[in-house]
């Protein structure tokens, strides 16, 4: 089994689009990308190292159907993870962004600000900051 699980949530095809690239770029490390609106849990937890992509959606919100994505998006998957002990995992995280309108919006939050994982209490269960690192921290 491949070590990287890549995992993107898009409306357009452009987030597919540059996660397809990444798994070129890694190669046999990493597996095919999968669309979160279509993913489960254990296929998200069968990873150690995790890539997961967002695209730039209106002034800082989370993709999902409530702001008018067709699918399924990271809005419908996160709440799974919150009972979810993640320590030990290594995340990277990119996002698509249009410079137009972005610089326009550079007060929003960022999109590891809405990872769960952000705002863990400390303790056991938690996440904490000392398991979201780039993949290349690790190489």
């Amino acid at each position: 089994m491949a070590r990287i699980g890549i995992f993107f949530g898009t409306d357009t095809g452009r987030t597919r689009l540059v996660a397809k690239q990444i798994a070129k770029k890694l190669g046999e490390d990493a597996a095919a990308p999968a669309n979160i609106g279509r993913t489960t849990l254990d296929e998200f937890l069968a990873y150690d190292a995790l890539i997961l992509g967002s695209p730039t959606l209106g002034d800082g919100e989370l993709p999902g159907q409530s702001v008018g994505l067709a699918q399924p998006s990271w809005e419908e998957f996160l709440p799974l993870l919150a009972d979810c002990y993640l320590a030990g995992k290594v995340v990277a995280i990119f996002g698509l962004g249009d410079q137009k309108n972005t610089r326009k919006n550079s007060s929003t939050p960022s999109a590891s600000s809405t990872m769960p994982w952000s705002r863990a209490a400390p303790g056991p269960s938690a996440t904490g900051p000392d398991c979201v690192k780039t993949v290349n921290e690790n190489r």
